[in-house]
């Protein structure tokens, strides 16, 4: 139920055969030179818990995630990620979700205001990216956050 493939030099992209193993609960490559974007068949896992694909050089948009209400923690920093992020913190979308990095990527526009309804969130690190707009009071909601 778990891979562990991280902190090593495999290069090309995320192989889309890792999706067919549906049972998957943790997939972890992290610390590696994997380039491309993250597929969408990742889609498929719908009891993953914690992905963490950090410290790669993965591209393209943030991947929607409305496939797991499983989900509790994603790390995708330090790749090259663009777009908003609207595609993970839509409203409604992964009430577990406890733990968020998306630092050092590429992400523009704004925090969305359904950000307030992950009330479960104990980390958030949107660091060096290129997000703009206000601060949402809704961040005050995540009285979790250490």
């Amino acid at each position: 139920k778990r891979i562990f493939l991280g902190e090593n030099k495999f290069t090309g992209t995320i192989p889309h055969a890792l999706f067919e193993n549906r049972k998957l609960t943790m997939l972890s490559m992290l610390e590696n030179r994997l380039n491309g974007t993250i597929p969408t068949q990742i889609g498929k896992l719908t009891e993953l818990k914690y992905l963490w694909l950090g410290r790669n050089q993965l591209s393209g948009p943030v991947p929607v995630f409305n496939f797991s209400t499983a989900l509790e923690k994603v790390g995708i920093d330090h790749n090259q990620l663009t777009g908003n992020l609207e595609p993970i913190l839509v409203e409604g979308n992964l009430p577990k979700l406890d733990f968020l990095r998306l630092d050092t990527n590429e992400l523009s526009g704004s925090i969305p205001v359904s950000i307030g309804e992950h009330s479960k969130m104990s980390l958030l690190n949107l660091d060096t990216n290129r997000l703009s707009g206000t601060v949402p009071t809704e961040l005050g909601l995540l009285t979790l956050l250490t």
